[in-house]
């Protein structure tokens, strides 16, 4: 909007004593401020991603699904951006209705290239994103196999007539880390006492 145009301009006159002197610098001045702080925020997203692996390998996933997925939406959005930036640089500098004096066509060749690097840093960050995802749905699947090999030896001890009760018991303490306390009480009791040791 306008008071938008105005704020950006003013921001310009603030650090460019001579954006005016050109339409060229000055369309170059005014695109580029777009993008002036956007590595820095960049830099922002690269070190939530890191902090969220490190999460992940620490065992602390609370929140993981709706951090990451706000992170990827975001850099999404950017990536769009940073492509429209470079094809509107790139149209400038093709100066198609040669409105342009070619000496400053430089300019617009610069807004393109800014806004590539944008583009690629945003696109390493999504890759990074998806490794990220990637480790922690491996740390998923492996709690799942866990969580399966304690339920098939629940489903031994309990549901097979044919089975040596001491021997699976034996086992199943070792597996659980419960220890010989688990070889006391009635089956119901040391069913119940190891699900809440195991933390099921």
């Amino acid at each position: 909007d306008d008071d938008f145009s105005k704020r950006v301009v003013n921001r310009i006159n603030r650090r460019k004593t001579s954006q005016c002197k050109t339409k060229e610098i000055f369309l170059f001045n005014f695109i580029a401020e777009f993008i002036n702080r956007d590595l820095e925020m960049l830099v922002q997203f690269e070190k939530k991603l890191m902090q969220l692996e490190e999460n992940v390998h620490s065992g602390h996933t609370e929140n993981f699904q709706p951090d990451i997925m706000a992170i990827r939406r975001d850099l999404l959005v950017l990536r769009g951006y940073y492509d429209e930036i470079m094809d509107v640089g790139k149209a400038l500098e093709e100066n198609e209705n040669r409105y342009f004096s070619k000496k400053h066509l430089k300019y617009f060749g610069t807004i393109s290239d800014r806004a590539e690097r944008l583009m690629n840093k945003t696109s390493h960050l999504l890759e990074y994103a998806g490794q990220v995802n990637d480790v922690y749905q491996a740390k998923v699947d492996a709690r799942q196999n866990s969580n399966m090999q304690f339920l098939t030896v629940i489903s031994t001890i309990f549901l097979s007539p044919y089975a040596d009760h001491r021997l699976v018991w034996h086992e199943f303490s070792e597996y659980a880390g419960a220890g010989a306390w688990l070889s006391r009480g009635d089956p119901f009791e040391q069913y119940c006492g190891g699900l809440l040791y195991c933390g099921v």
